[in-house]
């Protein structure tokens, strides 16, 4: 019993000390890093600048369609039924249209925004690697995922990934 007990004491010291080190851990905020990265606000304000051409255009019509809307409810005692009839249709159909062009621009919006976080996201689990082999780390967690209910912030990696991730070009 005390020779087993000798030559396990024996093999735990015999066996490295950084086989039972603590794993090199760094938390990244990825919300951080798509507001305040280059390449994410490059994203945001292409978005915006796109968006906003859209609505102008959008809006200009609504406000068209609302304004021959209040006419027609003026001319409704004064016009046919028939005639009241008509345009109210053509009315709803141009309403029904906008709606549709509303429901189209917001996916629009939503794919072109999915394309570009999709290039930074890309681009940063290359940097993601990098870190890895540069700094030996063992995991990289995103903050935002429900399962890290704290970090301390001398293992946020967040500002080394912006700074990496500002250094290299990303085409939208």
């Amino acid at each position: 019993m005390r020779f087993i007990t000798k030559i396990t004491i024996l093999t735990l010291l015999l066996i490295p000390s950084n086989t039972f080190a603590s794993p090199k851990i760094g938390i990244v905020n990825m919300n951080k890093v798509l507001q305040e990265s280059k390449s994410g606000k490059m994203a945001q304000k292409e978005l915006d600048k796109s968006m906003n051409s859209y609505k102008d255009k959008l809006e200009s019509k609504i406000k068209a369609l609302e304004s021959e809307k209040q006419k027609l409810a003026k001319q409704s005692s004064v016009i046919s039924q028939d005639a009241f009839d008509e345009k109210l249709e053509k009315l709803q159909a141009r309403d029904k249209d906008l709606k549709r062009q509303v429901m189209d621009l917001r996916e629009d919006f939503s794919k072109k925004n999915n394309q570009y976080i999709g290039k930074i996201v890309e681009k940063t689990q290359e940097i993601f690697k990098e870190l890895v082999e540069e700094e030996d780390y063992d995991f990289i967690f995103d903050k935002n995922v429900n399962f890290i209910v704290y970090s301390n912030s001398s293992v946020d990696v967040s500002s080394k990934v912006i700074e990496k991730l500002n250094s290299k070009k990303i085409n939208f």
